[in-house]
């Protein structure tokens, strides 16, 4: 049962947990009294991601780079704690 039970537990440590995206679309599907706060919502979304990719480009500009770089992907077991 141990070895299941840290099995697990990893398992669901390192298991994607993203939800579906937000589009027009979808929020056209939910009922009608919802829609208009999803629409808000993923109208705000859209302009902090424009306003964000703007930023990002202006620091490209100024430090003299033909493209922005990624972050390192990295992936921690940091906040799991396994008991024996």
């Amino acid at each position: 049962m141990h070895r299941f039970r840290v099995s697990l537990i990893i398992a669901f440590a390192m298991s994607p947990a993203f939800a579906e995206p937000v589009t027009s679309s979808r929020v056209n599907e939910l009922p009608a009294a919802e829609q208009s706060a999803w629409q808000a919502y993923l109208e705000r979304s859209q302009t902090n991601a424009q306003v964000d990719a703007a930023a990002v480009q202006t620091e490209v500009v100024a430090n003299k780079m033909t493209h922005a770089l990624r972050a390192p992907s990295v992936v921690s077991l940091k906040s799991v704690i396994l008991t024996v």
